[in-house]
């Protein structure tokens, strides 16, 4: 809750991340294994909201239909999968960041990375459980979305049109341009939005 809320009123969600790594490693004395729980955690994010993204396109195939808007989700979307892929890759490799799992120092903090990894690659099922569970927490988002846009009177948006476009809205606002995505948020919400008739002025209150 401290890292949610440090996330919150500083650029990106890096700050937050920052602080419960410190304030875990801690508790438990192991700081780059706690390093290597919060990067999985946050990588499951990058496997869920696109998964979600596609699932919404299929079930509402008239989404597809929405010109720039639909090529730029699917864009954000495609290109997350593609950034995961690289980055488990690396990961994974013994040369690239295996060869800092036995070091001492800052690089430890890498190694401790691929050995996370290296172990959820070895007990799937407990890798399922994470994506299980980030999956869990990301549609809770969609449904908080959904439910503010019902409040708001934003008829178009129904359920699976969040599924398609808040993923994307979610992946963007992650960038450090804003204090917690503020500005970045609405303004995807604007191009995701009006090209089903929602007024910019409810797509940037539903952003707020």
């Amino acid at each position: 809750l401290a890292g949610q809320f440090v996330s919150n009123v500083l650029p990106t969600t890096i700050g937050g991340d920052v602080l419960r790594v410190s304030r875990l490693s801690r508790e438990n004395g192991d700081a780059p294994d706690t390093f290597a729980s919060v990067v999985i955690e946050r990588l499951t994010g990058w496997i869920v909201l696109p998964l979600i993204t596609f699932a919404g396109f299929m079930i509402n195939p008239g989404l597809r239909e929405l010109g720039r808007a639909t090529t730029i989700a699917l864009s954000i979307a495609v290109v997350t999968l593609l950034a995961l892929v690289a980055v488990l890759a690396i990961a994974d490799h013994q040369r690239l960041l295996g060869r800092f799992a036995e070091r001492d120092g800052w690089t430890r903090f890498i190694g401790a990375v691929h050995l996370g990894v290296n172990r959820l690659r070895q007990h799937p099922a407990a890798a399922l459980n994470v994506i299980a569970v980030g999956l869990a927490y990301q549609l809770v988002l969609v449904l908080a979305a959904a439910a503010a846009a019902e409040a708001l009177g934003i008829a178009a948006t129904g359920p699976t049109v969040l599924l398609a476009f808040f993923p994307a809205v979610l992946i963007a606002q992650v960038l450090p341009i804003g204090i917690s995505g503020l500005g970045v948020r609405e303004g995807a919400f604007v191009l995701f939005l009006t090209p089903l008739g929602v007024p910019a002025e409810q797509a940037i209150a539903l952003g707020l």
